[in-house]
């Protein structure tokens, strides 16, 4: 009966604490990407007529914007807010992070 109350509270413990971790990414991502429209952080190769990312990817754990965008820098990608994601190709309306 103990092991069964042990799984119970542990398994209750983890569900109290995921909504604290998605709350704690969104407000990263709110930190790095303020504008209502352009929410998303990605690091991208490259940017076609500044708008469309290119091989774009996510830099999760990142803490502020001076972070992320030396986070990209070190892989020679741009660090862009974006609003779409296209399928892991590309993503739609990006501006610079500032």
């Amino acid at each position: 009966m103990a092991v069964s109350a042990a799984a119970i509270l542990a398994s209750a413990a983890s569900v109290l604490a995921a909504p604290s971790q998605v709350h704690s990414l969104d407000q990263q991502a709110n930190d790095i990407c303020p504008q209502l429209l352009f929410n998303s952080p990605s690091c991208c190769k490259k940017a076609v007529l500044g708008l469309v990312g290119i091989g774009c990817s996510d830099m999760p754990g990142v803490a502020n914007s001076t972070a992320f965008k030396d986070a990209c820098k070190s892989k020679d990608e741009l660090a862009l807010c974006c609003t779409v994601k296209v399928g892991g190709l590309a993503d739609v309306l990006c501006v610079p992070v500032q």
